[in-house]
């Protein structure tokens, strides 16, 4: 894979910022390569585990069959989107994850992600949650490996750290 260098390179993020918005963030934008040419983005709840993203949904479908067709995707992640009406800008901080996905199929594998992405994304829910496990086995569950991850920040964002660096406050 070629990796394209950040035209903006100012305002890209640390890798320490990056996985601080992945591990933090709990929805993003799922994109593959449709059947017909087109790009195919669906949203997505996620979580971080071990250097690799977890991604729950049905064990059909179109997304399915992106995936197995082509594991290549892209992930991205907004942290903090706000448009500022004033200025006509939006303050954000992103990340891409580029990479390849593949499903898990051990039952074992999948109840212990699953049980992972609860505890993030509905943690103290365990009488719902014990009804949700039995139904696991209808889970898909796509594993994520990045290859490249990448973040940026917008331009008035990078203008606040430098005003802090400056009076000292970095």
């Amino acid at each position: 894979m070629q990796e394209r260098k950040m035209r903006r390179f100012g305002q890209q993020l640390s890798p320490a910022e990056c996985e601080e918005i992945l591990k933090a963030g709990h929805t993003a934008v799922l994109s593959l390569q449709g059947d017909d040419g087109f790009p195919y983005g669906v949203p997505v709840n996620y979580v971080c585990l071990g250097g690799k993203i977890y991604i729950h949904g049905a064990p059909e479908g179109y997304r399915s069959e992106c995936v197995r067709r082509d594991p290549k995707l892209s992930l991205a992640v907004i942290a903090e989107g706000k448009v500022l009406p004033l200025t006509y800008e939006t303050r954000y901080r992103s990340v891409i994850v580029r990479g390849t996905g593949h499903y898990i199929e051990k039952d074992e594998d999948k109840l212990a992600i699953l049980n992972a992405m609860m505890d993030r994304l509905a943690s103290g829910r365990l009488e719902e949650r014990a009804r949700e496990i039995q139904k696991f086995s209808y889970f898909a569950l796509l594993e994520v490996t990045p290859v490249q991850i990448t973040g940026k920040m917008a331009f008035c964002v990078l203008m606040e750290r430098r005003a802090k660096e400056a009076q000292g406050e970095a």
